[in-house]
């Protein structure tokens, strides 16, 4: 999904909920201060809820209790 007026692509948008979904794959391991502001910039831009999954927990067959589970108690 193309965040509107960016230049920053996102993995997954729920636009019913308005939530971004990033799934951190391992180039992310190296980028953690870029993917900080990027997020912030996808937020403001959005106003949106941001979700942030590790690969395992993407590939993970509970993945989705997990989402739930974020979306309910945010860090």
């Amino acid at each position: 999904f193309n965040v509107p007026n960016t230049l920053f692509f996102v993995d997954g948008y729920d636009a019913v909920n308005n939530i971004v979904i990033e799934i951190d794959e391992e180039h992310h391991r190296y980028q953690k201060k870029q993917d900080k502001f990027r997020e912030k910039k996808i937020v403001k831009q959005l106003n949106c809820r941001f979700i942030r999954l590790s690969l395992d927990e993407y590939t993970n067959s509970s993945t989705p209790r997990k989402c739930i589970r974020k979306l309910h108690n945010p860090e």
